[in-house]
């Protein structure tokens, strides 16, 4: 065969590849993993294997298989679960959805549930109140320890420029398909207190917060503190810090008043 002939073959191979490869992958505008959603699958992997993760995870499952559109981050970040801490604790955190951005910055094969909220600076400050207030024992970065429970009011992998750019009706589309998960979470859990993590959570709660508080089934409590994401846009200054120490001091009060 000559040079002319092997050129010729080695780039009807790479047509041939191509071609498959573009099979393989979702239409135009989907961001559907090609691999099914499954999180029990990705469970044993995640380092927090418990009963409320595996029947949340079939929560979860169901709005991937109605979704196809939403990437499931869980197949590539099986420790990215969207939710952290004790469920039966009766101060629960709110924030808004994972970040791809944050989520990167963690390299590490050994990844755990445990290594959520704790990929940028704005996740150790957030941590290290959770720890000086009494809502975490140990140290910020130790396993385990955990007086309250964090979750995601939109559980589905996001980078934040998607977020960012696109409209309230988008946004909406989010929450409201993600709405399930958190009434699941409401009706079987714990909550007296629930903390809003930043401005945004704070505005959607207001128009889920009745069908939180029916869910539940018991008397809630609102609040809200500064998303933590604050102190990664270079506003990471003493007096910031301070008051945001203020403001987890305003959710232990209210804490001790529900008591």
């Amino acid at each position: 065969m000559g040079a002319q002939e092997r050129c010729r073959e080695l780039i009807a191979s790479v047509a041939r590849l191509t071609a498959s490869l573009r099979a393989a992958l979702p239409g135009p505008g989907l961001r559907r993993h090609p691999f099914a959603a499954k999180y029990d699958d990705h469970l044993e992997r995640s380092g927090c294997d418990t009963e409320w993760g595996r029947e949340l995870a079939k929560v979860m499952d169901g709005v991937y298989a109605e979704r196809t559109d939403l990437l499931d981050h869980r197949v590539r970040f099986p420790w990215l679960q969207g939710f952290l801490g004790d469920p039966n604790a009766r101060v629960w955190f709110v924030a808004w959805y994972p970040s791809t951005r944050a989520v990167e910055k963690i390299h590490s094969p050994n990844a755990t549930c445990e290594s959520q909220w704790l990929a940028t600076g704005g996740d150790r400050i957030f941590r290290g109140n959770l720890v000086r207030v009494g809502f975490k024992t140990g140290t910020i970065d130790s396993s385990g320890g955990w007086k309250c429970y964090i979750t995601d009011l939109v559980k589905a992998d996001s980078p934040p420029s998607e977020w960012d750019s696109t409209s309230e009706a988008v946004r909406k589309t989010a929450y409201e398909t993600w709405l399930p998960v958190l009434e699941w979470e409401f009706s079987r859990g714990h909550p007296r207190l629930v903390v809003t993590v930043g401005r945004d959570v704070d505005r959607r709660f207001d128009d889920i917060w009745p069908a939180l508080q029916r869910v539940a089934q018991r008397p809630l409590q609102r609040t809200t503190i500064r998303h933590y994401a604050f102190f990664n846009r270079g506003s990471d200054t003493p007096a910031n810090r301070q008051k945001y120490e203020v403001q987890f001091d305003d959710v232990v009060k209210k804490a001790r008043e529900i008591a």
